[in-house]
């Protein structure tokens, strides 16, 4: 029996992996390769504020506020004071950030931070340089690695919690795999909408699987789209790196107007949500948005992968120092609700990175706070799991799961409204008439033995599902949640979260008070 099966080959998962004690046996699914990711393509960086007079005060401020006051203080503090330790300890083992003229770590400023605390590696090509740091330590560690495998269930035994998983190959034979420790790192569900600056069009499932397995979800509605997508609507190619912005571009509609001059004091550093729905008004106008990267000296030498995907999609505006922009989803919020180390409330069952909701990142994530929460979650479920030594008996009935088989042109009549029904902009009406919509597609559902294909539907109508729910319960608009029908905030709802739990096949929508705003203020 394995000690530990991690899903996911991300950040988060190698960042456990890492930390864990050698001489635990780890069995690694992912439905890709082991180097396809959304990690791999972080191309701003990490954030690290050890250095700065307050050490780290100011970010952990900078993190609730962009946030939109939503965030989880205690979780914001815990969160960036173990990064501090965690990142020194890689820069002492030889993770090699970009360094300046004086052999100084170089320091990145991006939207909504006060001061620059970013640390990038290749210039724009962090994701890459941190998963080739961590895939040559792992080496020598006793990982079996299956490529090519989706998990389909998370097996449990009542309070007893996790015991394996189910996972099928890419040939559709599903397996029973036991083992003492489950950890999800399977990244978010930003690739339900079209456009996304994911690594492909599939969507992570970790989120699903705990929600079978009995764990809740959190701020489901809290999605955060990026506002400098390379391209346009109707095709992207990555992203262009929030950094470029730090370093002096513009974004400029097709009159050459600066289209964030007027809209916050921060103008184009302005808060993700911000920027995003600004990008969007003006292509609801009519406008093409574009970035002016005149100003910046270098831009080839600074950003070398982004200079050359958009040197070979669109020679002609490079020569005009422009770079063409359009928003897509970029980044989710909610998750598997989660402690930093992982914990869900379910003996044996960890989630980590992205796929957590941890409320470290409020309403609306903080540009580079992603990597450092995969890099802590990844090591503090690590180091927790160290402290266990679960005993379990693989006496699980060999029963393979059933999910409700879903009309593929049903799903797809209903999945190609995503963008449209929740994506920048949501009102009480069309959540309504979608969420009947949905209802009426799950109550006709009969439960079968499932393909992947059957799986991978399943889980984004449940997704889109419990977004829906999260949406009609968030009557205000905060950070990346704009409701037309309820245009303002409203502060009574700040510390009330939407948590999604299942109750058989049933999903249900639950307004939870929290009381952390209660506890000790960070400033």
């Amino acid at each position: 029996m394995n000690d530990v099966i991690v899903v996911g080959s991300g950040l988060a998962a190698l960042s456990f992996i890492d930390a864990l004690d050698e001489n635990r046996t780890v069995l690694l699914f992912t439905k890709d390769r082991v180097d396809d990711h959304n990690s791999r393509l972080a191309q701003g960086g990490v954030c690290y504020s050890f250095h700065e007079d307050d050490h780290g005060e100011s970010h952990m401020s900078d993190t609730y506020e962009a946030g939109s006051c939503m965030g989880d203080r205690e979780i914001i503090r815990k969160m960036i004071e173990k990064s501090h330790g965690l990142i020194q300890s890689y820069l002492d083992d030889g993770m090699i950030f970009d360094r300046n003229g004086q052999n100084e770590l170089a320091y990145g400023l991006e939207g909504a931070h006060s001061i620059p605390r970013i640390l990038h590696a290749g210039g724009d090509r962090t994701g890459e340089m941190m998963t080739r740091f961590f895939l040559d330590r792992l080496k020598n560690r006793a990982v079996e690695i299956h490529e090519g495998h989706t998990v389909i269930d998370i097996m449990t035994d009542g309070e007893n919690g996790a015991k394996g998983v189910v996972a099928m190959d890419e040939y559709g034979n599903a397996r029973r795999y036991p083992s003492r420790e489950v950890v999800l790192a399977t990244g978010g569900y930003s690739g339900l909408f079209t456009p996304n600056s994911g690594a492909s069009e599939t969507m992570g499932t970790g989120h699903i699987l705990a929600l079978r397995a009995g764990a809740r979800l959190r701020h489901m509605e809290m999605v955060q789209f990026h506002p400098t997508l390379l391209g346009s609507r109707n095709r992207t190619h990555g992203l262009v790196s929030e950094a470029v912005r730090g370093a002096g571009a513009v974004i400029v509609n097709d009159d050459g107007e600066r289209i964030m001059d007027t809209v916050h004091p921060l103008k184009d550093l302005a808060p993700r949500d911000v920027t995003s729905l600004e990008v969007y008004r003006q292509e609801r106008k009519g406008h093409r948005c574009h970035l002016d990267i005149g100003r910046i000296a270098d831009f080839k030498g600074r950003f070398p992968g982004i200079y050359e995907t958009a040197q070979r999609y669109f020679p002609a505006e490079m020569k005009c120092a422009k770079i063409p922009v359009t928003t897509g989803a970029h980044y989710t919020m909610g998750g598997v609700m989660a402690g930093i180390d992982g914990w869900t409330g379910i003996p044996g069952l960890r989630v980590i990175g992205e796929a957590a909701g941890t409320n470290f990142h409020g309403a609306n994530r903080l540009a580079s706070n992603s990597l450092l929460e995969a890099l802590v979650t990844g090591s503090e479920a690590a180091l927790a799991v160290n402290g266990t030594e679960r005993h379990i008996h693989d006496d699980i009935a060999p029963v393979m799961p059933e999910i409700p088989y879903l009309d593929p042109s049903l799903c797809d009549a209903i999945l190609n409204e995503v963008t449209e029904t929740i994506g920048f902009t949501r009102s009480g009406e069309e959540l309504k008439r979608m969420l009947d919509k949905v209802q009426a597609l799950l109550d006709q559902a009969e439960p079968r033995r499932t393909d992947l294909g059957g799986w991978e539907r399943y889980c984004k109508i449940m997704t889109f599902y419990s977004m829906i729910h999260g949406c009609l319960q968030r009557e205000e608009t905060r950070g990346c949640h704009n409701r037309i029908d309820f245009p303002e905030k409203n502060e009574e709802l700040r510390n009330q979260e939407i948590q999604i739990v299942m109750k058989g096949e049933e999903l249900i929508a639950e307004r939870v008070e929290n009381q952390r705003e209660a506890q000790k203020l960070l400033y």
